[in-house]
This record gives structure tokens, C-alpha cells and sequence, in this order.
């Protein structure tokens, strides 16, 4: 896999390209602060914010796209 390349780059959601920047700054900030000692709960507390925020919806657009991909 290329550097910088995920999966999910080949799969279609409209939501993750328009969320994504604002995903990223709340994912950074929570792992920045597990990583560095902090409270390993704040996992919860991420995805308790992230689902309603986009990540729901991106979940559900990729799903979508891997059932097109495969012909289903």
C-alpha cells in the first residue's frame, strides 16, 4: 500500500470529504492526549462526538460503496 493510502480512498462518501479536516483535528486531539498519559475512556468519548459529527454517515456511505464495488 502507498505511503499516505488507505482503503477507504477507493470507496465513495460524499461526507467523508466534507467532514474529513474536522474528523481529523478531534481524532488528533484525543489520541494526542491518550498517547500522552491521558485517560484511556476518552476512545469513548471520541466516537461518542464522531458518529453524530459525520461519522455515522461515512460509515453508512462506505458500506453503501463496498456493496456497489462488489456488485450486490
Amino acid at each position: 500500500m502507498e505511503e499516505g493510502r488507505f482503503a477507504s480512498n477507493d470507496l465513495d462518501s460524499p461526507t467523508k470529504i466534507a467532514k474529513q479536516s474536522e474528523l481529523d483535528i478531534l481524532r488528533d486531539s484525543v489520541f494526542t492526549q491518550i498517547i500522552m498519559g491521558g485517560d484511556i475512556n476518552k476512545f469513548d468519548d471520541f466516537i461518542k462526538k464522531w458518529r453524530p459529527q459525520g461519522g455515522d454517515q461515512i460509515l453508512s456511505e462506505l458500506e453503501a460503496s463496498i456493496q456497489k464495488k462488489a456488485g450486490k
